[in-house]
This record gives structure tokens, C-alpha cells and sequence, in this order.
């Protein structure tokens, strides 16, 4: 295993009706690609809609040599 440094980017989206939208992402050049986990979670009304809640993550991956 090898710890990755990385830099967490935020995006937020609020729509009319009090739906909000908040994208992580945890990005690194050591990674193809860049995104090592990202984050979607919905908001509506101040509480967290559960069911659009999603999460990707690498796991592994091939470093340059």
C-alpha cells in the first residue's frame, strides 16, 4: 500500500426549490485520471437525500515506473 498526497475540490449547486447538489473530489497526478474518490450527495430542504447519495473510489492502480 502507498499513501497518495491529495487535493480535496468542493463543488456546490443550489437549485430553485432548495435542492442542493455538493461534489468532492480527492485529485492527485500520481493517479491516471487524477480522481482518486469522489463524493456525490443531494440535499433537499436541509436534509440529505439518501437514496442519491454515491461514492467512487480507486482501489489500485498501475504507477509509472
Amino acid at each position: 500500500d502507498k499513501t497518495v498526497s491529495c487535493v480535496v475540490v468542493q463543488n456546490t449547486v443550489e437549485s430553485v426549490g432548495g435542492a442542493r447538489t455538493v461534489r468532492k473530489e480527492w485529485r492527485s497526478d500520481e493517479v491516471p485520471g487524477r480522481v482518486v474518490k469522489r463524493e456525490v450527495r443531494q440535499y433537499l430542504n436541509g436534509k440529505e437525500v439518501e437514496s442519491a447519495f454515491s461514492q467512487m473510489e480507486v482501489v489500485r492502480f498501475k504507477g509509472k515506473r
